[in-house]
């Protein structure tokens, strides 16, 4: 596509711009990370300390070789496009998906990276008699300006993920969606010749699917599901082809995925119960010389059954990862605020409780944070299919929501798990304790909580692709 004009020539550069940005902040990130190092005077014992012995740093420093890497290849491409002036269709679909990956790669080292400064400086301070702190403050200081310039670089490379997301054109997502329907429909296509050809015969008696109304109606709700994939792989290669949707369609996609998904879920449900049952049936009422055949019938249903529900998965993904998102920061909430151990050491008693930990604060104020904007969201499209409108103010919030909340989560869940492993560790290696099972419980559980914190995210983040998706459309219909 030619670029013309002086707001696409002003855009441009300001993508070169932000291309450069992102690489000499992690140029310099890579140059502090690597050579940070201490010495440690601990009673008499000198100790080595290295960036290696922080997993948390690990994870950062690989983040910005990868994010530098990706960089690298992106002003190459960006120096072509400004010098040449046209686009290769290829690079939208790169720019788009890499941005979006790399970004959160960023977001979560840098996140990692601060929680782990915070946290295990003051651990090291607490635990350990210094004459001087300066070497320590030394080296958490520079950890400290190695997470903030990652941050910076995240923040360039947000910002390209949102024009990389605003200049998709509609044929990359054509692809995405003709991918899903060509998958349908050969999930559909399998499942009916499978059910179709299923048969057994036991002693004289020819048993046959048509038998079992089950698989009837799964082979009805294939069928239909078949001739739906088949009716929308015709409109979406139309679109495809001449780059002009209809209205109609819009509304097609919207109620008619809806519709045969469901069709299609109760469908593989129905397979699933009747083969369990009939086949638990047939094994402990009819006396046979051998099961083989009866199993060899009821594995079909089984795989009938199964295809079925991979079909259901491509037409309802969206609704599922809605809910998911929920389901998995309402236990991180719960487990993380719930999170208190007590320690005896030496005599001592000592509470510690989750609000002790600055990264597992962050992590819960992530969680919160996402919980209220997912339940706000469910609210939204609850509106929308009651009323069947969508206010073109959601287009926006779906768009920037998604953006700003998955990588609010993301970070969350980085913060978690670096400072859960580093913090255990140092525990463990600095504190005579009479015993480890409460901290492993402290720390068990902070890891739980990164982990839903985590699922979270990745539901946030294939929902950020769909509203990115959504927003293009829309923009361009």
């Amino acid at each position: 596509e030619e670029l013309n004009g002086s707001t696409t020539s002003f855009t441009a550069v300001l993508l070169l711009l932000l291309r450069v940005l992102t690489a000499a902040f992690l140029v310099i990130t890579v140059a502090l990370v690597s050579t940070n190092t201490v010495t440690l005077d601990i009673q008499g014992t000198s100790i080595k300390m290295h960036f290696n012995d922080v997993y948390a740093y690990r994870y950062m420093l690989a983040a910005t070789v990868i994010g530098l890497g990706y960089a690298v290849v992106q002003l190459v491409f960006t120096i072509s496009q400004f010098a040449t002036g046209t686009i290769h269709p290829f690079n939208y679909l790169f720019s788009f998906y890499g941005d979006k990956i790399i970004s959160y790669l960023l977001a979560t080292g840098s996140a990692a990276g601060f929680g782990v400064s915070k946290d295990l400086k003051d651990t090291y301070l607490a635990l350990i008699d210094f004459d001087s702190t300066d070497p320590v403050d030394n080296f958490f200081s520079k950890g400290y300006a190695s997470a903030s310039l990652l941050l910076f670089a995240f923040v360039s490379l947000a910002v390209l993920s949102v024009f990389s997301s605003l200049v998709l054109s509609k044929r990359p997502i054509q692809v995405v969606n003709l991918l899903l329907r060509v998958l349908t429909a050969i999930f559909l296509v399998i499942s009916v010749i499978v059910l179709t050809t299923n048969s057994v015969t036991i002693g004289s008696i020819k048993f046959h699917f048509n038998d079992v109304y089950a698989y009837r109606y799964m082979l009805a709700a294939a069928v239909i599901g078949l001739i739906y994939a088949v009716i929308q792989l015709i409109f979406t290669i139309c679109q495809f082809a001449t780059g002009v949707t209809n209205s109609f369609t819009y509304q097609l996609d919207f109620y008619g995925d809806k519709l045969v998904s469901y069709l299609v879920a109760t469908g593989s449900a129905a397979g699933f119960g009747v083969t369990k049952d009939l086949k638990d049936a047939f094994i402990a009422l009819v006396a046979l010389d051998s099961t083989d055949p009866v199993d060899e019938f009821f594995s079909k249903g089984y795989a009938s059954a199964s295809l079925l529900l991979f079909a259901f998965l491509c037409l309802a993904v969206l609704s599922v990862f809605s809910v998911l998102t929920v389901a998995f920061l309402v236990i991180t909430v719960i487990i993380l605020s719930t999170n208190s151990v007590t320690i005896v050491s030496q005599g001592n008693s000592l509470k510690f409780h989750f609000k002790d930990v600055y990264a597992y604060r962050y992590m819960f104020s992530a969680a919160i944070i996402g919980l209220l904007y997912a339940v706000i969201q469910l609210f939204f499209s609850i509106s929308e299919l009651a009323t069947r409108t969508k206010n073109p103010f959601n287009y926006q919030l779906d768009f920037y929501g998604d953006k700003i909340i998955s990588y609010l989560v993301a970070t969350g869940s980085a913060a978690g798990f670096g400072v859960t492993k580093d913090l255990k560790d140092t525990f463990l290696a600095l504190v005579v304790l009479d015993s480890t099972d409460p901290v492993d419980k402290l720390f068990s559980r902070g890891y739980a909580s990164a982990s839903m914190l985590l699922f979270a995210f990745f539901c946030l983040a294939v929902l950020s692709v769909f509203s990115s998706h959504t927003i293009a459309k829309h923009q361009l219909s």
